[in-house]
Order: C-alpha cells, then structure tokens, then sequence
C-alpha cells in the first residue's frame, strides 16, 4: 500500500477510535452523576464531561475532513448519506473554533456558551418514561433558555443505562451517540477495501510504544582515541 494510503488510513482509524473513547468516557461519567443525583459540586465533572463531549465532535469532524479527501474514494450513496447526517457535527464544530466571534450571538439566542450536554436516564419505574438530564459548564444566568432531551413517553431505560446523549448550543443539537455509531457503520463498510489493499502489510493498523535514555559517560572512562596511524 502506497504511503500516501497508509497515512490516510491511519486518520481515518485513530479519528474513530477517538470519537468512540470520548464517548465512553463521557457515558461512564454521566452515568456517576445519575447514580450520584448530585445537586451541586459537579464543577469539576462538568469541565470533564465537556472535555469528553467536545472530543468526540472534534475527531468526528476530523474524521469527515479526511473521509472527503481519502485518495480513490468513491463518494457513492454511502458517503453522501453519512456526510449529510453528521453534518451538525461541522456546525457545531465552526461555532467553538470561533467562539469569540459567535458568542454575542449566542447570548441573544439565550444559550449558554459551550453548549449543555443532555441525555435520558433510567425510568423511575416500570411505568414511567426516562428521566431527563442536563449538565451545563459555567454559569446559568438570568433569562437563559435551555432546552432538554427529547423524550420517548413510551420508552423505558432500564437502572444504570442511559441513552440519547446530546450537546447542545446555539441552536445546534448534535446526537453524539448517534455520532459515534455512524462512524462505526462508515468504517465497516469500508473495511473490506481497506483489508485488500492491506494484504502483505502486517504493520498497518498497528500502535507503537518506544522509548530511549542518554546514559552520561564517567569522566574517568577515558574517550575512545579516534586518531588514525
């Protein structure tokens, strides 16, 4: 496989396995605060579960950005359709890296600055619908508008799972579980492709993990004389 290939294949893998990291990470977490139901103190988790949001939207992004370019992709119906529903994701993305711009914007839509992450906890019981839940980093200022998840009054979320975890701000929902799957669905489809250009190349896909020390020399081992007779 051409190097060129490999580089490429490399972003598209390491972009998805970030995403779906990111995800866990900010499942695992948001499930601590449900088991928790904590009322205050969740300063410090809520900068982590943003910092895991925010993490899967970039390698997302990333992810689409190197799709679109992938040297003899077809851009067939499978692309089209998977480009078209992660599409929030770029939204989402182009408003955080240029926050400073958007932000007085976003202060008249009423939101909040970096967005509030929001899901569907467990069912109280068996006859109820999920419970719902928002996190918002930072400040909840007068006059905000928040909205929460959207909710199946039919749906039943069984204890210690949630579902339908979101990231929302200035009027950009982006489904990061949603997000996530697609991808997966993306990389399968194009894996049988992959493999066959693969053959013969046991490295590709393969991490790495070196390390080296510079040891100081004593001063009474004496330097090799180099000098030629």
């Amino acid at each position: 496989m051409p190097r060129r290939q490999v580089m490429f294949t490399d972003a598209l893998r390491l972009s998805a396995e970030m995403a779906a990291l990111s995800l866990l990470n900010l499942t695992d977490l948001l499930k601590t605060l449900v088991v928790e139901k904590r009322r205050d103190g969740v300063k410090g988790v809520a900068v982590e579960a943003i910092v895991h949001a925010y993490g899967v939207v970039d390698a997302a992004n990333r992810f689409r950005v190197v799709l679109r370019s992938f040297p003899g992709l077809k851009q067939n119906a499978v692309f089209q359709l998977f480009i078209r529903q992660t599409a929030t994701v770029e939204s989402l993305r182009n408003i955080i890296q240029h926050l400073s711009g958007e932000l007085h914007s976003i202060g008249e839509e009423q939101s909040a600055p970096l967005g509030t992450i929001t899901w569907l906890g467990p069912s109280p019981n068996k006859e109820s619908p999920p419970t719902a839940w928002i996190l918002q980093p930072g400040s909840f200022y007068r006059g905000q508008v928040t909205f929460g998840p959207m909710m199946d009054l039919e749906a039943r979320i069984p204890p210690g799972e949630i579902c339908q975890v979101h990231l929302v701000t200035s009027e950009v929902r982006v489904d990061l579980s949603d997000v996530v799957e697609r991808i997966r669905i993306m990389i399968t489809s194009l894996e049988p492709s992959l493999r066959g250009q693969a053959l013969g190349n046991e490295l590709l896909g393969s991490d790495s993990l070196m390390h080296f020390a510079l040891t100081p020399v004593p001063d009474d081992i004496a330097a090799p004389d180099r000098r030629e007779g």
